[in-house]
């Protein structure tokens, strides 16, 4: 017989699992993946992980735009399309959410990894895109 604790692992793990294979996870779709009621699937993440379901899973899913928007590439042009691939249906609720969990606004976010990849793009080219080419500037036309 198994014991409580290692019965509660399990059903944590394949609900996380099934919620990493799915876009916005609905409570029962964790439950079906976990072969648990909603009451047993609550009562083991608060014992394991010390938070709610729907909040480990929120938080995973706002971890998951937030390495999204950080990194350089396959970077979504459009927040919104970020949020709508992640579940989200209304685009200030994820920008909510995503304040509240990181402290700034995932335009923020989008915009500070924007310059840091233009510095790394101009620093790995050995020059800066606003001075001149030496060059061309000595060039004249004849």
């Amino acid at each position: 017989m198994k014991s409580p604790r290692v019965d509660a692992l399990r059903v944590v793990h394949e609900a996380i699992a099934a919620s990493e294979m799915l876009a916005a996870p609905s409570l029962a779709d964790l439950c079906a993946a976990a072969g648990v009621s909603q009451r047993w699937l609550h009562k083991c993440f608060v014992d394991v992980i010390g938070v709610s379901p729907h909040r480990c899973i929120k938080a995973a899913r706002l971890s998951r735009a937030r390495t999204a928007l950080l990194a350089p590439e396959d970077r979504p042009l459009r927040i919104k399309s970020l949020a709508l691939s992640l579940g989200y249906r209304l685009s200030g609720r994820f920008a909510a959410d995503y304040r509240a969990l990181f402290g700034e606004n995932p335009s923020e976010t989008f915009a500070t990894s924007c310059k840091d990849w233009r510095r790394a793009v101009r620093s790995a080219l050995g020059f800066m895109m606003h001075r001149p080419i030496s060059y061309l500037s000595s060039w004249r036309h004849p």
